[in-house]
């Protein structure tokens, strides 16, 4: 819970991370690397060893068949040849929205194809998020002077290609149909696959419960919400504020 609820700012980032020694710690705290390693064949408890001959210069050990094992194995870095303060700056920059190109040259640079597939991979790892915890989002609830108010829930529609990795392109597009709940942050995803009324409709009630104010553009799809499925919405349109880093994207911030 303290990580989750625990806030950085870039120098606080970078006072973490300042060597590889710090960086691993950092990272073990908060359970992004394993804090020990199991040798099956032995069943003994792998030893975190010296290795000068690899990046981060330390590896898992068994002290009696002498196996070793990345510290990465089966963690979010596994397979990647970047320093962990090169991935961990970039992630804290494709968090905060910034272009591509402002973030890989503050992650030491980045050749272009690089930190495509790593922006890729990004968002790849919060729409599985999202997709495993996903739950109906917006309602009404008891507000600070104890009445009731609707949840506002920003909607949008955003055209997304599904990751290829070492490639450098997108195969094949998508759209995407998303809503955060604003007071929140609460959210969902859903695959729009003609982006017909029907469909909508459908996502909407699968994802958003009834009482929920909505916002969205003016898209025809989206002007009847009041009557869908004899439930109760209300809307208002406008350029969803809290989607616009997420869903649409401008040309700067393409590509995360």
């Amino acid at each position: 819970d303290e990580v989750f609820a625990e806030s950085l700012i870039s120098d606080d980032l970078h006072d973490h991370i300042r060597t590889v020694e710090d960086t691993i710690v950092f990272l073990a705290k908060r359970r992004l690397l394993a804090n020990s390693s199991f040798c099956d064949r032995c069943e003994v408890q792998r030893e975190l060893r010296p290795f000068s001959r690899c990046i981060d210069t330390v590896h898992w050990k068994c002290p009696r068949c002498r196996t070793t094992r990345s510290i990465r194995k089966y963690s979010f870095f596994s397979n990647s040849m970047l320093h962990f303060q090169q991935i961990l700056k970039f992630t804290y920059g494709w968090a905060r929205d910034w272009p591509l190109k402002e973030i890989a040259s503050q992650s030491g640079g980045m050749a272009s194809t690089t930190r495509v597939d790593w922006a890729n991979f990004h968002r790849d790892v919060c729409q599985e998020y999202i997709n495993t915890n996903q739950t109906q989002i917006g309602g009404i609830y008891v507000n600070a002077a104890d009445e009731i108010e609707p949840e506002v829930v920003e909607k949008d529609e955003s055209l997304i290609a599904k990751a290829k990795y070492n490639r450098g392109r997108w195969p094949e597009a998508r759209w995407i149909f998303g809503g955060i709940e604003r007071r929140t942050g609460a959210c969902f995803m859903v695959e729009d696959p003609d982006r017909t009324r029907e469909t909508l409709e459908e996502a909407i009630v699968e994802n958003i419960r009834p009482g929920t104010h909505i916002v969205s553009d003016r898209w025809a799809s989206f002007t009847h919400l009041e009557e869908i499925d004899g439930r109760i919405y209300s809307q208002c349109y406008g350029a969803p504020s809290a989607l616009c880093g997420s869903f649409g994207r401008t040309d700067s911030h393409r590509n995360n």
